[in-house]
């Protein structure tokens, strides 16, 4: 009961959106840890606690942190549309039969036929559909629920 009317809530379902429900192919741009591969670069990777002298001592390697603004997210966001950029022109590459395999992080591309779970882009909600067609940067949507009818939804 409790989470039903949770759900039922605007603000909760688009938290729930954002927070949970990302696609493949950003699942390894959000899962790199650049902290971590910084400690496995300098050899610490794999200490499980580290004095304060030591952690002096990384802090001031890294310099001076970055403030959180709308000029570090603006940079933040072009880093990750050059990244789904290059992951694009990967999976063209891969159809036209220009390159061979992929990397073992990086989803398989979409393929028509396949099961999606996809944001209808009028209703902002999140369905099941299957894929009609696929392009470079979208894909053709049919939704299970014949009232929402056929869109081309944005690969990210």
């Amino acid at each position: 009961e409790k989470l039903s009317s949770c759900l039922s809530s605007y603000l909760v379902r688009r938290w729930f959106t954002f927070e949970w429900f990302y696609s493949a192919l950003d699942y390894p741009w959000f899962a790199k840890r650049e902290f971590v591969e910084y400690l496995n670069h300098v050899g610490l990777g794999n200490i499980p606690r580290l004095t304060r002298v030591e952690w002096s001592v990384i802090k001031s390697s890294l310099g001076k942190p970055r403030r959180f603004s709308e000029h570090f997210l603006h940079e933040e966001r072009q880093k990750l549309e050059q990244y789904r950029d290059s992951v694009r022109k990967h999976y063209s590459e891969l159809r036209a039969g220009i390159r061979d395999g992929l990397p073992t992080d990086l989803a398989r591309p979409l393929y028509v036929g396949q099961r999606v779970i996809a944001i209808h882009p009028k209703t902002r909600e999140i369905h099941d559909g299957s894929v009609l067609t696929v392009d470079h940067d979208k894909c053709r949507i049919q939704f299970d629920r014949p009232e929402l009818g056929v869109e081309f939804i944005m690969v990210l």
